[in-house]
């Protein structure tokens, strides 16, 4: 009866490496093929949280006209429009920038969340690249971001003019993923 004790635990000692070795193969390869820009959103088809951020202060759009914060309603109003959350530590959110320029000098409306970010980074980041920014709210503790369901910056959500999220974007933002995603959801009107 020893012997048999014996042989089972030496048996399971053999085999427990192989096993969790093979349970880490399966949970890697089913990693690879998750899209990351496909990660639900629970908040597809659902209103918006409720919200309501400060403008970054000293913070001034092309005129110098001191820019306002953002909240849910301004996103109610009736118009599609696109939030993008961002950061200055964000090098992807750079990379986006220009995408979004042009979309804002299409006349869209894009509004901006700015994420765990200083005031003055926040700003010269902008004046680096650009501001596409109709507003800015200021979320500092990353609290707004947690209530839309962030996982990570940058990311970019289109809601309708009834504040329900239509579609979610996480990652940078691409030229094919604005013509043929985001575009034709802005074009729409969510007011028939």
């Amino acid at each position: 009866m020893h012997t048999n004790t014996h042989n089972i635990r030496q048996l399971c000692i053999r085999f427990f490496p192989f096993l969790f070795g093979l349970i880490l193969i399966i949970l890697l390869f089913l990693s690879l093929r998750i899209d990351p820009q496909t990660i639900p959103s629970a908040r597809i088809n659902q209103p918006i949280p409720s919200f309501s951020l400060p403008a970054i202060k000293g913070l001034h759009d092309a005129y110098g006209v001191e820019m306002g914060g953002v909240s849910a309603r301004d996103l109610q109003k009736g118009d599609m429009s696109v939030v993008n959350f961002w950061a200055s530590w964000c090098e992807p959110c750079r990379i986006e920038m220009p995408l979004l320029l042009s979309l804002r000098k299409k006349g869209y409306k894009i509004y901006g969340i700015n994420v765990k970010d200083t005031p003055s980074q926040a700003i010269a980041f902008l004046e680096s690249t650009g501001n596409p920014f109709l507003a800015v709210g200021s979320d500092p503790k990353g609290l707004t971001s947690i209530d839309f369901g962030v996982y990570g910056l940058p990311e970019t959500f289109v809601i309708d003019g009834k504040g329900i999220v239509v579609y979610r974007h996480v990652g940078v933002l691409t030229a094919q993923t604005i013509l043929e995603k985001i575009v034709p959801l802005l074009d729409k009107t969510s007011l028939k």
